[in-house]
């Protein structure tokens, strides 16, 4: 996954899922604590939405329709201090 400048200027969050082709999201809305990409002609995902939560959360969330139903998926992410972890 890389999020970066198209030729055209345009942000846009490309995914490369294993073995497949790669897929591009352009941004659609970005704002103080949430940004927004969106594909709308792909299959599912069609919409990557990244959200802060407080100070040491993320939400990252796909959305869209799959086989005619709407379909959320949430992946919550936490900060963690890597200096706090203890060796095997």
């Amino acid at each position: 996954m890389e999020i970066g400048y198209l030729a055209d200027r345009k942000l846009a969050f490309v995914a490369h899922p294993a073995g497949q082709r790669a897929v591009t999201f352009v941004l659609r809305r970005m704002r103080d604590r949430e940004v927004v990409f969106e594909n709308r002609e792909h299959d599912y995902p069609q919409r990557i939405v990244y959200a802060l939560d407080g100070d040491s959360k993320l939400r990252a969330r796909i959305e869209g329709t799959q086989a005619g139903a709407p379909r959320v998926v949430e992946f919550p992410m936490t900060r963690t201090n890597c200096d706090s972890a203890t060796a095997p």
